[in-house]
């Protein structure tokens, strides 16, 4: 004897799966949202507050300033020393200025803060941080910036340390040279995460570069590829990742080395 079935109840049994449906759904969301969330905080740390993205504020050399031609001087104020990028025309003052590497940097960063992380951040120059070390921050450009220093002469840097070029970076207790084969057509950058010494709970990172496309291409592979270097340090701990990256194109960065432990001299009773 066969069953049939009311028009009533097939509706019920198709209300009941789409509820089901959109249930399902949104708890695979939550959960796949939860669980990146969670793997962004091992890289970026878990303090809820806000990230000071840090840049380096430059000025003209006194020296130049005083060689400059009288066209381009005023009686007060910064002399006209600056022009767009797409014209000659008009000449423009400031009393500080920054790299375009490290606005680009900032604005890859302060994306994925948001984004993957739902942390809020600001950008701000280091001179304003300078005496700060209770805090969360990323830093652009090398030792421009007086934070990306505090970075890498803090004892919670075990892995390396700022070598003259071509090296560019090397281990700190061997002095290897973490740039195994140089390519002089390509800049290179670094990101370096610590945990400082004095506020172990804060997350300080460097991106730092040897030309300034190292600097924005290693902002951008942070910013992108998170998810890599979550996957090669395995826990929370402090990294550096060095990336090369073609002049031009903030997208070409690759990574070339990964560290998340410290090189030691052998020991005497090793050798």
């Amino acid at each position: 004897m066969a069953f049939l079935e009311s028009p009533a109840l097939n509706i019920t049994y198709n209300v009941v799966g789409g509820i089901l449906t959109i249930v399902a759904t949104g708890l695979y969301a939550w959960t796949s949202k939860r669980w990146r969330r969670r793997r962004f905080q091992r890289v970026f740390g878990s303090e809820g507050g806000r990230y000071q993205l840090v840049y380096a504020p430059l000025k003209l050399h006194p020296d130049v300033k005083v060689s400059l031609p009288a066209t381009f001087l005023r009686p007060l104020g910064e002399p006209f020393v600056f022009v767009r990028s797409d014209s000659d025309n008009a000449r423009f003052s400031a009393s500080q200025i920054t790299s375009s590497c490290e606005i680009r940097a900032a604005s890859y960063v302060a994306s994925a803060l948001g984004k993957d992380g739902a942390r809020e951040s600001t950008f701000i120059d280091c001179n304003s941080l300078a005496g700060k070390l209770d805090i969360d921050f990323i830093s652009f450009g090398l030792i421009s910036n007086l934070k990306t220093i505090d970075v890498f002469n803090n004892e919670g840097n075990d892995l390396v340390i700022i070598a003259p070029n071509p090296d560019f970076m090397v281990w700190k207790w061997t002095g290897e040279p973490t740039i195994t084969e140089h390519h002089g057509h390509l800049d290179y950058g670094i990101i370096l995460k610590i945990h400082p010494g004095q506020f172990p709970e804060r997350t300080w990172i460097a991106c730092a570069g040897m030309g300034e496309f190292g600097t924005s291409g290693a902002a951008w592979f942070l910013a992108r590829k998170w998810k890599e270097l979550e996957r090669r340090a395995k826990g929370i701990g402090p990294f550096f990742a060095l990336i090369a990256v073609e002049p031009g194109k903030d997208e070409s960065a690759v990574l070339v080395n990964f560290g998340n432990a410290p090189r030691k001299m052998p020991t005497a009773s090793s050798q």
